[in-house]
């Protein structure tokens, strides 16, 4: 597995580089083939996936609930919520968290939710996890495959957190998700040496 020491990653542009070489994201790839609709997104839902996303990180690093929302404005602390009974729940803790990766051989770039270590018939298997503060939309399966393919990860699923306190853990295993994620980056290779 490659080190996210490797990738360098400039935030406000969401611009990720391997060896000073820019590289797209798994984000970006899916976007530019058409499977992620941008137009549903808000500034609101941007701003409340970025929060969410820091405040979970510190509640996986065990810094106390309280401590984590008390600052929170009260429109999310029903995600956070619905993220410390999955936690109780689930029995399941990160070992890596906002983990940055890039596929050496396929040329993409990413940053995966949570990497977990799960004991399996070969040893010590990845499991790559999304938390998503949204609905369930059918290319989130292709998101985790791309971050699959960089870690070698056996185990694919999305937390679903909701303001009301509820969550849905949802597993990704078509098989035939690894076709259809080569098949998009086909594509977005032709679209870039076409600059269409």
């Amino acid at each position: 597995m490659l080190t996210a020491a490797q990738i360098e990653f400039d935030e406000p542009s969401h611009t990720y580089r391997v060896a000073s070489e820019v590289w797209p994201s798994v984000t970006q790839i899916l976007k530019r083939v058409g499977l992620i609709d941008g137009s549903y997104y808000t500034p609101e839902s941007a701003y409340r996936g970025r929060v969410i996303a820091v405040a979970t990180a510190l509640l996986d690093q065990g810094h106390p609930f309280d401590t984590v929302t008390g600052n929170l404005h009260t429109d999310y602390r029903g995600y956070l919520e619905a993220y410390e009974e999955f936690r109780h729940t689930e029995l399941t803790y990160p070992d890596l968290i906002e983990f940055k990766v890039y596929n050496k051989l396929l040329r993409y770039a990413g940053t995966i939710d949570r990497v977990l270590q799960a004991y399996g018939q070969t040893g010590v298997d990845p499991h790559v996890r999304e938390i998503k503060t949204g609905g369930r939309e059918a290319w989130h399966a292709l998101q985790l495959q791309g971050y699959a393919e960089c870690v070698h990860a056996v185990r694919r699923d999305a937390i679903y957190l909701q303001a009301d306190g509820a969550w849905k853990l949802v597993q990704y295993d078509d098989p035939n998700d690894c076709d259809a994620w080569c098949a998009v980056l086909s594509i977005y290779n032709w679209k870039a040496r076409h600059e269409c």
